[in-house]
């Protein structure tokens, strides 16, 4: 029961009312019960039935997006840059606020193929369709799609999705990852996506959205497989700090966190892997951009 005049609200077993003025309000509400009175007469005993009101449902929000790739090591994902949720390792997450697109946010590993996308709370099951990326080309756009439905982990709160074989790794270039609204809805099914975001201001801690159901989510990213130092250009900058790192021929243990993007396979090791791989990405002289 809520008195609009004084704001007061509860549930009461017995009450009464008093109505005064002439005016009408709006159309009630879906489940109303309403009486009619004339003019100066009293209502006594009307059974309004039971009535059970269900408040609406927050919409869904997005809380994070995820890269890692499927042969990471462990004790690589256990390192502090990278996220676990109810111990689920997520891997590294995608720069949001105005780090988004900067110069140096781009992934940098070359075997990116596991994206999982948080929640801020528990979801159905959605379709494997309810993602794509979307990559520019010189050509144009062009579409990817996995091709199996996510696995739902940390009570439902995660959706991870793995890259179709046609592109088992993410490759260099500027992405969008998209989520439809009505593809992505709560564990109830009683609310849907708010996913309105913008780039290089929305952020994750604020999460997705506008404060209503209903928005896509479209997400802006770049994968720099070999930009092991970060700053945006793969070139030969990062093969000598891969180069400096290897205390020995064959293997070197990660040392510092600090190091983890030197590391472009994920194996919590430097190696000459890394250097023929970092080393292969580059396309110019002069460095490689997304």
């Amino acid at each position: 029961v809520a008195d609009r005049s004084s704001g007061d609200t509860g549930s009461f077993n017995s009450w009464s009312l008093n109505v005064y003025g002439t005016g009408r309000v709006a159309e009630p509400p879906p489940g109303a019960r309403v009486v009619t009175l004339a003019g100066g007469l009293d209502a006594t005993s009307v059974d309004f039935g039971s009535r059970s009101l269900t408040p609406p449902s927050d919409p869904v929000r997005v809380a994070g997006v995820y890269f890692q790739g499927s042969g990471w090591d462990a004790g690589y994902l256990a390192r502090s840059p990278f996220t676990a949720v109810a111990g689920t390792p997520l891997g590294w997450q995608l720069p949001d606020g105005p780090a988004q697109v900067a110069d140096g946010s781009a992934a940098s590993w070359t075997n990116v193929d596991t994206i999982s996308v948080r929640f801020d709370q528990s979801i159905a099951q959605p379709a494997a369709a309810a993602i794509r990326l979307v990559l520019a080309t010189d050509a144009g756009s062009q579409q990817i799609l996995p091709t199996a439905a996510p696995a739902l982990l940390a009570g439902g709160t995660v959706a991870r999705w793995i890259l179709p074989a046609a592109f088992s790794v993410l490759g260099r270039g500027r992405y969008v990852l998209a989520m439809a609204a009505g593809g992505i809805t709560n564990a109830a099914g009683t609310t849907t996506l708010d996913g309105e975001w913008t780039t290089s201001a929305s952020t994750f801690v604020a999460g997705s959205g506008d404060g209503t159901a209903g928005g896509d989510f479209e997400f802006a990213f770049h994968v720099l497989p070999g930009d092991a130092n970060g700053n945006g250009v793969a070139n030969a900058s990062d093969l000598g700090g891969i180069r400096s790192r290897l205390l020995s021929p064959f293997s070197t243990p990660l040392g510092s966190d600090a190091d983890y993007r030197f590391d472009v396979n994920g194996s919590n090791s430097l190696s000459s892997a890394d250097l023929a791989q970092a080393r292969a990405q580059l396309t110019s002289a002069f460095g490689t951009r997304p």
